[in-house]
Formats: structure tokens, sequence, C-alpha cells
């Protein structure tokens, strides 16, 4: 399990995806049936007190952001599958104990800092399972 979680989010696409646009700011402002456009809230309130922010480009923006989000869940479900995969010798039950101790250690760090906290921690619960099976068999 060498693969990084920066390598799912190559393979999902992500990083050929565009960067989330910055969205431009106008302000409108209104006087005696004109309107204006201005780059600054400072600019429109000398011109008018009757003013309003929009955001251009925010629908773009939006776009872009699920794009993303949608491409990293993708990334995130092939990660936690090929885990899964890697460590199918365990069963669901202490699969999903070790992992959530892994997250719970390691994501602050990073998705490859899980994978690294839970190979500690199935390696662990591993010699516990195999220890408790020996004493029972002697018993």
């Amino acid at each position: 399990m060498n693969k990084s979680f920066s390598e799912f989010l190559d393979e999902a696409g992500f990083y050929q995806l565009p960067e989330i646009p910055m969205s431009t700011r106008i302000v409108y402002a209104y006087k005696n049936g004109e309107a204006k456009a201005f780059t600054t809230v400072q600019a429109a309130k000398a011109f008018s007190s009757v003013y309003e922010t929009v955001y251009q480009s925010s629908e773009e923006r939006d776009l872009i952001i699920e794009m993303r989000e949608r491409t990293q869940n993708v990334a995130f479900k092939n990660w936690y599958a090929s885990l899964r995969n890697y460590w199918s010798n365990l069963s669901d039950e202490v699969f999903s104990v070790c992992y959530e101790r892994a997250y719970a250690a390691g994501h602050a760090e990073g998705y490859d800092n899980v994978r690294d906290c839970l190979n500690d921690i199935e390696t662990f619960a591993s010699e516990l399972l195999k220890a408790s099976e020996q004493s029972k068999s002697k018993l």
C-alpha cells in the first residue's frame, strides 16, 4: 500500500480541473435614475448612499468548487477501497475500529498519515488478536 492520496487525486483527474477563480466584486451605485459601477465601496459611497455589491463569476466558482469536491470524493472512495483491499485479512469490524483510530490520530496531517497510522494500528491489532487466539487455545 504505497500509493499516496495525491496519486488517487491524480487518477481521479483532480489536478486537471481548473483552479477556483477569484470572484470579481463590483459595486453598483444608484443616483437620480443613473447606475454606475465601481470597484470599491468607498468610491460607490462617494457617488451615492444607495449601492449594492455584486460578485461576478459566482456560478462559475460554484461549479468548479462542486467539480473539485466530487473529484476529491472519488479519490477518497478509491483510496479507502484500496486500504480495505490491502487489509482484507481483517474483519469489517476490526478494520473499522482500526481505521477510526488511525483517522483520529492522523487526519490532521493528511490521508497519507492516516494510512501510516492504520499500518501501525493494524499491526498492533493483529498481534492482540493472535495473542487472544493463542490464549484461548491453551484453555
